[in-house]
């Protein structure tokens, strides 16, 4: 199991959960299976190991250096900008989900709600 993964199991104060919702999103961590809106999304291993530390704490940012911790561990030595291609990727897939991987320049990424999403595109 991912660290990810791991991370969401244990991460939650009450007893664990093996699936987490964010809006239409579900994503079952025992089964490693994810839907939206109760249709199943195919994923690669990573982007549903970087979807799980998302909805792990929705609306929270990810740093760049949290999430290469959380999904790829410690000693991962690659480029950062994998990130980026793999948030490329999920952002594709969950089209027409209710939620949005949103980018916080210099910072990282947040999983949110479309409507807070577009709320805060027209703030900008």
């Amino acid at each position: 199991m991912s660290t990810a993964a791991q991370y969401a199991l244990t991460s939650r104060k009450t007893r664990p959960a093996s699936a987490l919702e964010v809006g239409d999103v579900r994503v079952d961590l025992a089964r490693r299976e994810v839907s939206v809106a109760g249709r199943p999304v195919a994923l690669r291993p990573k982007e549903f190991d970087l979807l799980a530390a998302f909805a792990a704490e929705p609306g929270v940012v990810l740093t760049r250096d949290r999430i290469l911790n959380r999904v790829w561990g410690y000693k991962y030595l690659g480029e950062s900008r994998t990130i980026d291609v793999h948030v490329a990727w999920l952002r594709e897939k969950l089209r027409g989900s209710s939620v949005r991987i949103q980018t916080v320049w210099s910072i990282g990424y947040k999983l949110v709600a479309a409507e807070v999403a577009e709320a805060a595109e027209v703030k900008a």
